[in-house]
């Protein structure tokens, strides 16, 4: 029996050395004979993975503390034909998005075969990231953005970034290739990069209409060239409060004013209002005179159209804008009164004035009398109505002789909802009254 056994060796001999020969071969290969130290291909922190340089190593360790040591389960990418891991120029890329952003974590890595240890540091996130939002004019400030030139911005409610430079001095760029644009590879994406400027004159308005919230973030730097890089900082979210209801501003067509206080202002422009700059806007003042701000409708000239707003305070910004168009005033009526005078009929008897309004338009007339050679100031005069043809008497005493009456067509005040424009009241004619005759002359 130990006869045999010691035959079936023997002849087992050759089968088991061809084995080993075979196995010790492709341990050989598997480990990679020739591998060198690996090295860090890049750190990407947009997804949060890191990419070695295997360098012939078939499997990577790693520690937090070069004394326990794990193997690092990674997708590996062969770049050779025959398909094997420990080529050259293979990669393998790990996921990090386990590694907290509380504080700087330091990994070290190595090869299976060359034990040379890659230390590489993943950077605490930036906490201190700060954005400053001018609710009055609309312009932002950014500080302790650690040395990151870009600045990426969303709707809290949206997913997509949008990319700004945090130097106002800037201008907009558009990175087409990040692979052959040597100034942007670190940032690693492709579009549109606005300035700052641009960014608050035709992003920040139309935002402010219904107001959001937007979120802001410095980009990530990837970690290449044996740089760390740097995460993506904390992300800072910011409320752009909603444009205030825009003023309520009334013509008042009796005194030919609008109810403006000094918290306004008003520009007017022959462009679109969207054109006007912060600096076109005028202070307003309180009960401001259509003949100071709408000359040319007050002259009868043309419509002048007014754009009013609230200003904005240290807290809000300026409120939606309301449009007032002012037409321009029809002439003045024509033959709407006439006077005829009576002698007193006794010693002690008074004389008289019959003022005859006619051919009263459907708008009515208005009628003031100015005693005494006094202008007339038709913001202030007391203006009567006449609706329809009348004659009213005067004595000498009400209606001396010498005083003015003014007469216009009245005005007609808005009604939007029934459809009613403006009409401001026509321009005004006046008759002089003249010496009454006396008792003697009849």
């Amino acid at each position: 029996m130990k006869q045999w056994i010691h035959k079936k060796w023997i002849l087992l001999l050759p089968v088991l050395a061809l084995s080993i020969i075979i196995g010790l071969s492709s341990y050989m290969r598997y480990a990679g004979a020739n591998a060198e130290a690996i090295t860090l291909n890049q750190i990407d922190y947009d997804n949060m993975e890191l990419t070695l340089n295997t360098k012939g190593n078939a499997i990577i360790y790693y520690s937090t503390n070069k004394s326990k040591w794990y193997e690092a389960d990674g997708a590996f990418a062969i770049a050779n034909t025959d398909g094997e891991s420990n080529d050259m120029s293979a990669t393998v890329t790990y996921d990090i998005s386990w590694i907290s952003a509380t504080g700087s974590t330091k990994l070290y890595f190595r090869g299976n075969v060359n034990h040379t240890t890659l230390p590489v540091i993943i950077p605490a996130c930036n906490k201190k990231f700060k954005v400053k939002f001018d609710k009055a004019n609309g312009d932002f400030d950014f500080d302790d953005i650690d040395n990151v030139e870009i600045i990426r911005w969303r709707k809290s409610t949206d997913y997509t970034w949008g990319y700004i430079w945090a130097d106002r001095s800037k201008s907009g760029i558009e990175i087409k290739n990040v692979a052959t644009d040597a100034n942007y590879q670190k940032y690693g994406f492709t579009g549109t990069v606005q300035s700052l400027t641009d960014f608050e004159k035709n992003v920040i308005p139309s935002l402010r209409v219904k107001g959001t919230k937007l979120i802001f973030q410095t980009v990530p730097v990837i970690g290449v060239d044996g740089k760390d890089g740097i995460r993506a900082s904390k992300e800072v979210a910011v409320k752009i409060p909603a444009k205030r209801a825009a003023p309520n501003i009334k013509v008042n067509i009796k005194k030919l004013t609008v109810n403006t206080t000094t918290k306004q202002q008003w520009v007017t422009t022959t462009g679109s209002i969207a054109g006007v700059s912060d600096t076109e806007w005028q202070a307003c003042t309180k009960t401001m005179d259509l003949a100071t701000i709408a000359a040319d409708a007050i002259e009868g000239k043309s419509e002048k159209t007014l754009y009013f707003r609230t200003s904005a305070t240290s807290t809000n910004c300026e409120s939606k804008v309301t449009t007032v168009k002012v037409p321009a005033r029809a002439t003045e009526p024509t033959s709407p009164v006439a006077i005829s005078q009576s002698a007193p009929t006794s010693s002690k008897g008074k004389a008289k004035a019959k003022v005859m309004f006619t051919n009263v338009p459907s708008e009515s007339y208005e009628y003031v009398i100015i005693k005494n050679g006094t202008a007339l100031n038709e913001k202030t005069a007391a203006w009567k109505t006449i609706k329809t043809a009348k004659t009213i008497t005067f004595t000498e005493s009400s209606l001396p002789a010498g005083s003015v009456i003014y007469v216009r067509v009245k005005g007609v005040n808005e009604n939007v909802k029934k459809g009613i424009a403006l009409k401001l009241p026509s321009k005004y004619t006046s008759i002089t009254v003249p010496a009454y005759p006396t008792a003697s002359s009849n």
